[in-house]
């Protein structure tokens, strides 16, 4: 990208941010889930899965890159997340 033609907003609204498994894998996620001995191991993995995508996240902020593609790739980490705890979830 020649930042020279382009203003840094232009330049930040060509930028994408998407799923990858930089802010989350979700297969490695799910292995490491399905190895959960318990509830709160569960939990404790998904909240720092979330809390490393963010900080990612909050660092595409700080560089001014496109809200909405940081909005969408929160929200795709936290479907993400939401499909593994529900797969997980003992139903009777």
């Amino acid at each position: 990208m020649n930042f020279d033609s382009l203003s840094i907003k232009e330049a930040a609204v060509n930028e994408t941010v998407s799923l990858s498994a930089e802010l989350l894998d979700p297969m490695q996620l799910g292995e490491r889930a399905a190895n959960c001995e318990s509830s709160a191991e569960l939990l404790a993995m998904l909240r720092d899965a979330i809390a490393q995508a963010s900080a990612i996240l909050d660092e595409r902020y700080k560089q001014n890159l496109s809200i909405t593609d940081i909005v969408h790739g929160r929200a795709s980490v936290i479907d993400q997340v939401l499909r593994i705890a529900w797969g997980r979830q003992q139903w009777p």
